[in-house]
Formats: structure tokens, C-alpha cells, sequence
């Protein structure tokens, strides 16, 4: 993540608490989409870590074209198998571009307020995001850089 606008948050889209009439028999469970949760997690064999955070990125990751050779180890059946959160940015900083979408929208091409921070792929294969442009009431589609 750079230190510079603007900022891109991943978060959870899945339960973020157990609502307080569900008494839950076990102390072991798993909130969340079943098909989003790590294998481990799923089976309970696991309480959770770093190697099931590597496999919710591995999954967005795959949702928004990442090199297939990075998503597949990412999202590995077994945790150890996994590269680290670190060794997976660096893969990804170096892919140099992603996808090409011939209709896809240009770098700096104007988009609305409801597509704020969305994601796309421009024909060329930049990455883009629906940002507000500072100042005024536009948003246009910003490319983004690994450098930032």
C-alpha cells in the first residue's frame, strides 16, 4: 500500500459479528461464506492466520485477473503450500500489466460517483480505479502504480 492518495482497503464483506440472540454451542466456528473461507477454516482444522488472509487476497486477486500462477498458489488446498503475504506482493508488483480490455475504460476517462473505487482494466492492460479528482466534483479512472 502506498503513502499516497489514494488508498486502496480490502475488507471483509462477509459477517462482521454474530448477532446477539445466536448462542453458538461450539467455542470453534467460522463466520463467513463458506466458498470465501479458507479450506482450513472451512474444515476447522484451524483457527485462522496469515495463510488465510494470503488465500481471501488470492481470491479477490483471481476476481480481478491476476497472473493465474500467483492465484493458484495462493489459494492453495493446504496452508503451507501458500507464499507468504509478502512473496505474493512482490509477484504481483512485478507482473507488468494485467488483462487487456478492449472495452474497457481509458486511463483518465471520466466515471460517476457510483463507481467510485471500482476496478478495471484498461485496453492497453493498465489497472484503473474510479478516484475523486481533488477539488472538484469529476471522478475519472486513475491509473494505479506498484511503485506508490
Amino acid at each position: 500500500m502506498g503513502t499516497t492518495d489514494p488508498h486502496l482497503y480490502l475488507s471483509d464483506s462477509g459477517v462482521a459479528r454474530v448477532p446477539p440472540h445466536v448462542r453458538p454451542a461450539s467455542t470453534v466456528f467460522a463466520v463467513g461464506t463458506p466458498d470465501r473461507l479458507a479450506p482450513e477454516v472451512r474444515s476447522g482444522a484451524s483457527p485462522g492466520g496469515p495463510a488465510q488472509d494470503v488465500y481471501a487476497a488470492g481470491l479477490v486477486l483471481r476476481a480481478l485477473g491476476a497472473p493465474e500462477a500467483l492465484t493458484a498458489a495462493m489459494t492453495a488446498s493446504v496452508p503451507e503450500e501458500r507464499p507468504t503475504a509478502s512473496a505474493s506482493r512482490d509477484v504481483l508488483a512485478d507482473a507488468e500489466a494485467g488483462p487487456p480490455d478492449p472495452t474497457g475504460p481509458a486511463a483518465f476517462a471520466p466515471c460517476t460517483a457510483d463507481e467510485s473505487l471500482a476496478v478495471a482494466f484498461s485496453p492497453e492492460g493498465y489497472l484503473l480505479v474510479c478516484d475523486h479528482v481533488p477539488a472538484t466534483r469529476r471522478y475519472e479512472w486513475r491509473p494505479q502504480t506498484s511503485g506508490g
